[in-house]
């Protein structure tokens, strides 16, 4: 080699040793600094899994995320920590047999319902059941539950126990993101859309294999590792979420106060709604269902500056009333008009760290629900 290009080389090696030197002392510090804002609260980590089987996992062939029956899990944030257990059917709940001489009511949802930052015995649910004695199946879980897969949950599982009435928690904030394989972020999951095709019907399509999605959960275990030891992993992760969450909604429509499902909604992502409101009341064989929307705090302030009455509620009582055997029933004014009463912050009724439910906030869902369905009728229905 020539003298020349000996010394170029050698440059170009002492450039890329120094280059690597201060790429590894910037991730030692911003590692160092990570750790001080988690200490101080300013961002906030908790490690994952990395043995075991997940509490949450896409293990359901047709609709998904399910919890693994039997199991026990901590779920912790800043402010709390508690104890989820599933029963033999894999849901958050106590045993439930499938037949029962007594009236019982199935409830769906996502995480709200599920009861996600609320002790057992506390959710709205079980709140429900010690007031009217009624046995209310939580059927409710988190991990980015659609209404499709509320459907296809129901089918397979929940109709087959004894029950007299459905209670289905529409959450807008996220419902129609989920839907639409065209908006959600969490596009690399094993779970079900509806996609119109070109006759005008939909079909549903899984954006990955089954098996495929299995095996990289499993993989990802090995991974979690890597993640709960070093705090860079952790930041580049929470950055890689925040910024394909932000793409996605920039798809869609948004408030002042960001996206708010009560108004940043397309006539699509109301046709795929009621296409699986339609099948569930089909697959209830005739036991009424009630949809319940959830408004988040966010959605809750929006609607005290703007009267949100004539966008997503109204469009879904004229569903309503057009299709026998569904009622529908709006949670929103209920919490702003107890707010007003009782001189409650709106924050009062949700997690500070976390967003959902707070106990205050699934007691009053509760009280809503039993001012809005007379559930002790059932008792004389069943008697009679």
């Amino acid at each position: 080699m020539r003298p020349r290009a000996v010394t170029i080389a050698r440059r170009a090696l002492a450039g890329l040793g120094t280059a690597c030197g201060v790429a590894l002392l910037s991730a030692a510090m911003l590692e160092a600094a990570l750790r001080v804002a988690q200490r101080l609260g300013v961002f906030s980590s908790h490690e994952r899994l990395a043995s075991g089987e997940p509490f949450y996992q896409d293990s359901n062939p047709r609709w998904g995320v399910w919890h693994p029956a039997n199991a026990r899990f901590v779920g912790k944030a800043d402010c709390f920590e508690h104890v989820y257990e599933s029963n033999s059917w894999g849901a958050r709940d106590r045993e439930r047999s499938l037949h029962s001489p007594a009236p019982r009511v199935v409830v769906l949802g996502d995480s709200l319902v599920e009861g996600v930052g609320t002790a057992f015995g506390r959710r709205m649910t079980d709140v429900l059941e010690a007031q009217t004695g009624i046995e209310h199946l939580n059927f409710g879980t988190a991990g980015g539950f659609s209404s499709l897969q509320e459907l296809f949950l129901y089918e397979d599982l929940a109709s087959r126990f004894d029950h007299d009435l459905v209670l289905l928690f529409h959450f807008p904030n996220n419902d129609f993101l989920e839907n639409d394989p065209d908006h959600w972020w969490g596009t690399d999951r094993y779970r079900p859309y509806l996609v119109r095709g070109s006759d005008g019907d939909f079909t549903v399509r899984y954006p990955v294999d089954f098996g495929e999605a299995r095996a990289r959960e499993r993989a990802q275990l090995w991974w979690n590792r890597w993640y709960n030891a070093f705090f860079v992993y952790r930041f580049a992760s929470w950055l890689e979420d925040q910024i394909t969450s932000r793409i996605a909604l920039s798809k869609v429509g948004t408030t002042e106060l960001g996206y708010v499902g009560y108004v940043n909604y397309t006539e699509l992502d109301l046709e795929r709604l009621f296409y699986s409101y339609r099948k569930l009341r089909d697959a209830a064989g005739g036991r009424r269902l009630v949809i319940f929307s959830i408004p988040r705090l966010s959605e809750l302030e929006y609607a005290r500056r703007h009267d949100v009455s004539g966008a997503l509620p109204k469009r879904l009582a004229e569903f309503a009333r057009g299709e026998p055997g569904i009622e529908y029933v709006d949670l929103l004014p209920g919490f702003l008009s107890d707010a007003q009463t009782t001189g409650h912050p709106l924050g009062d009724y949700f997690i500070p760290c976390d967003g959902h439910w707070s106990d205050l906030g699934n007691a009053l869902a509760a009280a809503i629900v039993l001012q809005s369905v007379d559930l002790r009728s059932l008792v004389a229905r069943r008697r009679g």
